[in-house]
């Protein structure tokens, strides 16, 4: 295994390590029973907007560890050699990028009812549709706003590029 691959490797393992994490914390917190943030009236708003931002951000960890395990398999979606591959493989890119975040979106989801199933061994707390349905607004509100403003994407392609300088200016 030569440093480049190291390198790939221990950046997959970050990556995907930070959904764990993630994962393990959702797991954690739905496993409190009867988590009180505050106790007055705002409490069910504060946990409508936590439910929302952290399966949303789930959702965010996923899709760029998808995105970047696939640019890392594929030469095509991380590297370029000229001008005119660069404009043959825009579309290409594009419906792999689409894909991927449908699966991202897919996995987060699944995730949601997992966690709600795990809710209903809880004591004093119970599985609800309306928690997997609230998680599931979260998580394609953050998609919505990722498919429009590809910034993700850009960013690991830019980490990518960076962190594989090397690679990059043996293909040009």
């Amino acid at each position: 295994m030569n440093k480049s691959q190291f390198n790939r490797t221990i950046y997959l393992i970050y990556l995907w390590g930070t959904v764990f994490l993630w994962m393990g914390f959702i797991w954690w917190l739905s496993s409190i029973p009867r988590l009180s943030l505050t106790g007055n009236d705002t409490e069910p708003l504060l946990r409508a907007g936590g439910q929302l931002l952290a399966f949303g951000f789930l959702f965010l960890l996923i899709y760029r560890a998808l995105l970047t395990s696939f640019k890392f398999r594929v030469e095509r979606l991380a590297f370029w050699r000229t001008r005119k591959e660069k404009s043959e493989d825009t579309e290409f890119v594009f419906i792999v990028e689409t894909l991927l975040l449908f699966i991202a979106v897919l996995l987060s989801i699944l995730y949601a009812i997992v966690d709600e199933y795990h809710q209903s061994f809880v004591d004093k707390s119970m599985a609800s549709a309306r928690d997997v349905l609230l998680d599931t607004i979260g998580i394609l509100t953050i998609a919505l706003i990722t498919y429009s403003l590809p910034i993700i994407a850009e960013t690991e392609v830019f980490a990518v590029r960076k962190l594989f300088k090397k690679k990059q200016l043996k293909a040009d």
